[in-house]
């Protein structure tokens, strides 16, 4: 058997993906993932939009996917923004529905869909934070009854006992700092690794 004809099974969220072995990977991110690509070189592609909306990355480019061929895999890690907009988490996860199945439109052979969770951040306020909460829950949902998509846990890496890590975030509680950025992008690796078409 071509090894690219092997099947990697991964389990998230009581979820379990078992997709070919060497898939193209895709990522659709804001500048929370910037520079994303220097630390996972075998992406296919990188799209990294700082200050993107999932409205924004519907309309302007969830159209880049359509030229894919075959089946592959898409990671998106978008929200944040949203959050900070005072969208309320039903919207915000209604409008990452849409943009997954605009992703995955059309296309003959699956195109798979892993999102990650939105993560908190100390400038979060108390109702923020309830977003963020409340939303990443639905995404855990969404992904369960949708076919070819898992969630990403994500925030849990920046939580301890509940409370964030302030040392993975820039003093203005906004951005990740170099530490925070290893923490997500090695979570990321060790997820993509066996998917990733290597060269």
């Amino acid at each position: 058997m071509d090894s690219h004809d092997e099947l990697v099974r991964y389990t998230a969220a009581e979820k379990t993906f078992a997709v070919r072995k060497g898939l193209p990977v895709y990522l659709l991110t804001s500048s929370m993932c910037r520079g994303v690509e220097e630390q996972i070189p075998h992406l296919t592609a990188a799209y990294v939009h700082p200050g993107i909306f999932l409205q924004q990355s519907l309309e302007q480019h969830a159209w880049k996917f359509d030229r894919v061929t075959g089946e592959a895999l898409v990671v998106v890690h978008i929200g944040t923004d949203d959050v900070a907009s005072g969208l309320s988490p039903a919207a915000i996860v209604g409008q990452m529905e849409a943009l997954i199945d605009r992703i995955q439109h059309g296309h003959a052979e699956p195109l798979y869909v892993a999102v990650c969770s939105i993560l908190p951040r100390p400038v979060d306020n108390q109702r923020t934070m309830g977003t963020v909460r409340d939303t990443n829950r639905r995404f855990h949902e969404l992904c369960r009854r949708k076919r070819d998509t898992i969630h990403l846990a994500t925030e849990k890496l920046f939580l301890k006992h509940r409370q964030i890590i302030l040392n993975y975030f820039t003093g203005d509680g906004v951005h990740l700092n170099v530490e925070g950025e290893k923490v997500l992008f090695n979570y990321l690796k060790k997820f993509l690794w066996h998917f990733c078409k290597h060269s």
